[in-house]
């Protein structure tokens, strides 16, 4: 754990979560309607989730998570029940194969709908000091996002499409 005044960054390990730890910053792109800034917002989103799970501070998560995204609340209930007596040492997700479109209904103005694959990344657990395991790297997982802007895109819902096999054919799909 890091002591006194000292300011510098400390990583998340098996001595404790993340300290000094700075919040990413955020891509320029998220604060323009745009398809870019869409899928700018939807990659920060996965950072800032990395960066709560370290650090245990889940205020910017929630900052570019919409009141309504279940799979948001989801994310930093976990974060915050494990911060109560342990923490997190995450590694990051990776973001694949994005394709983000505008949602161009009269209805839905300032709104995108985004397809991608993510990995998400391996963790440790610990609880009162003690090691719970290591939770492997994820299988590659297809979501649909809907993200909306107001001053900035946030992500207004997740959805997961299906787990991504390798090598994994259409023939067997339909057996």
């Amino acid at each position: 754990m890091n002591d006194g005044d000292d300011t510098t960054p400390v990583p998340a390990s098996s001595e404790g979560p993340a300290q000094n730890w700075p919040v990413p910053d955020p891509p320029d792109e998220i604060y323009d309607p745009t398809e870019e800034g869409a899928e700018a917002a939807l990659r920060y989103w996965w950072e800032l989730r990395v960066y709560a799970r370290n650090t245990g501070d889940t205020e910017p998560l929630e900052e570019f998570s919409d009141e309504a995204c279940e799979i948001c609340d989801l994310q930093i209930d976990r974060v915050q029940e494990m911060y109560e007596s342990g923490w997190f040492v995450q590694e990051e997700d990776v973001l694949t194969g994005a394709w983000v479109r505008p949602m161009e209904w009269d209805d839905f103005e300032d709104e995108a709908f985004a397809i991608f694959r993510l990995v998400e990344g391996g963790f440790d657990g610990y609880w009162e000091g003690s090691h719970l395991g290591k939770e492997p790297e994820g299988a590659e997982v297809a979501y649909a996002a809907h993200l909306q802007m107001s001053d900035h895109w946030t992500i207004h819902n997740f959805q997961i499409v299906d787990e991504y096999e390798e090598g994994r054919s259409e023939l067997e799909d339909a057996q």
